[in-house]
């Protein structure tokens, strides 16, 4: 009875997936479609939230300048693709249009940037930046916010990192932080070759696949999707580990434990792995 609740929920849930994918990309395109000066979609749209955003100067505006140093990274985005990265300078560029210009500053050594809202997500309001501090860098912390766009850190070291993004992948690479806290509500979160430090994840539609990291405590909960962690032979033998899925199986060192793995801590290890996913498969090795 149970499974048949989950399967009956899985299908629904793949419904809505599939019917919001496709509204999104039917928005996109006929965002696209003018008559009479007009956005069509857009007009329909802003009838209705009485937002005339889509009618808003649609020039683009880019952006290239290096910056004063910082050591705190603040950024809350609508509408745009983040990359953070290393390199010679602190330096900030981005290429979005002009209602979507981003207020910036650095001050008492924090970097912030702020993005205006806006309530038609179109796919020709596509915006992105690159943030990049000089490579040795290390960030005492690091702070993202994104209602729509991908999110890309590679080669950072900051103490605590929060990432908070409604759609979009996150992708974390060469990093190392001494705690990361990362949430999504539609996107893939994947992490290769880094630490982690103490991490917690969380994404309601989609994959999140740990790949050669290092890591304190893990705790993950996905609502559907799989989750894949590869520990890279790392000894946790003293970990306390718990895998679990609702509709799915779990796998732990290529061996199939059906729903459920447990394993006590031994030792003087007080470090613990605790993945959970309602619907998705949980891979272990």
């Amino acid at each position: 009875m149970k499974k048949t609740l989950y399967l009956t929920i899985l299908a629904i849930v793949t419904v809505i997936c599939i019917i919001i994918g496709s509204v999104y990309h039917i928005a996109g395109w006929f965002g696209n479609v003018w008559f009479g000066g007009h956005s069509i979609l857009g007009d329909i749209w802003g009838f209705i939230t009485n937002d005339d955003s889509y009618r808003r100067d649609r020039s683009h505006v880019t952006y290239s300048e290096d910056l004063s140093a910082f050591d705190k990274i603040e950024i809350d985005t609508s509408v745009m693709d983040v990359t953070i990265n290393t390199g010679d300078t602190y330096h900030l560029e981005y290429d979005c249009l002009a209602y979507l210009k981003p207020d910036m500053s650095v001050k008492g050594r924090t970097f912030n940037l702020e993005q205006p809202e806006v309530r038609w997500p179109g796919s020709n309001n596509k915006c992105s930046m690159i943030l990049t501090v000089p490579t040795g860098t290390v960030l005492n912390s690091t702070d993202i916010s994104s209602n729509v766009g991908n999110i890309s850190m590679y080669n950072i070291e900051s103490g605590d990192i929060t990432v908070d993004a409604d759609v979009g992948d996150i992708t974390v690479e060469s990093c190392s932080f001494e705690s990361s806290d990362i949430q999504g509500n539609v996107g893939n979160i994947n992490a290769r070759t880094s630490n982690l430090g103490n991490f917690s994840a969380e994404t309601d539609t989609g994959d999140i696949k740990i790949e050669t990291c290092e890591f304190k405590d893990i705790d993950i909960y996905n609502d559907v999707g799989d989750v894949k962690l590869d520990t890279n032979n790392i000894d946790i033998s003293g970990y306390e580990i718990d895998l679990s899925t609702d509709v799915g199986s779990v796998h732990y060192n290529g061996k199939n434990h059906k729903k459920y793995y447990y394993q006590p801590a031994s030792g003087s290890s007080s470090y613990s792995i605790e993945i959970e996913t309602d619907i998705g498969d949980v891979i272990f090795n």
